[in-house]
């Protein structure tokens, strides 16, 4: 191969971001090779050098792994495409995904029980008791069973969710609350026996 022949080849690589990789690849090795042949490294320097060309590849491995999996979409150009409005439709997918994948998240995140399962112990507790009566937060703080600090985070979490507000001392639940919890209010009620 003469030296116009490679260069060719190497524009050719460069129009995507695998080709550059792929030449980037050959450059290190080209002249780990040539580096290796020298006759003025010492031992351990070329002991070095063949412990890299040995692992280099590992690492390379490693790396394409990486890209293809996570970071497929950005290893084409518009040119590997024979039509570049593919290319464009590619990338418009993987943006709307992703938010497609957001309001997944969110409606996961709003379903009951959802919330439910993040309470604690003292939250469950708390939600119950105001689901069937107004509850005095003092009354909650001096339950010995209820660890204060958690049962006050419990309370904002529950606010948070909506289904109870505070107005003073007093723990009302809301018709949202009584709606959420009331579609698995029996299991609870049994858990807690």
């Amino acid at each position: 191969m003469t030296l116009k022949e490679f260069s060719d080849a190497a524009m050719g690589l460069t129009k995507n971001p695998l080709g550059i990789i792929g030449l980037f690849i050959t450059l290190v090795y080209g002249l780990g090779a040539l580096v290796t042949i020298s006759p003025n490294l010492e031992g351990y320097q070329r002991s070095w050098l063949i412990i890299f060309i040995i692992i280099f590849p590992f690492v390379i491995l490693g790396v394409f792994y990486r890209l293809v999996t996570k970071y497929h979409d950005k290893l084409y150009a518009p040119s590997d495409f024979q039509n570049e409005e593919h290319f464009v439709n590619l990338v418009n997918k993987v943006d709307n995904l992703e938010s497609i994948m957001e309001e997944v998240q969110k409606v996961i995140d709003d379903q009951p029980l959802y919330k439910y399962s993040k309470l604690t112990e003292e939250g469950i507790r708390i939600i119950l008791r105001a689901y069937d009566k107004e509850v005095n937060l003092d009354d909650i703080l001096k339950d010995d069973s209820l660890d204060p600090k958690i049962a006050k985070e419990q309370i904002s979490l529950l606010e948070s969710y909506g289904w109870i507000i505070k107005e003073g001392n007093i723990i009302k639940i809301t018709e949202k609350g009584r709606a959420d919890v009331s579609t698995f209010q029996e299991l609870t009620v049994a858990r807690l026996g």
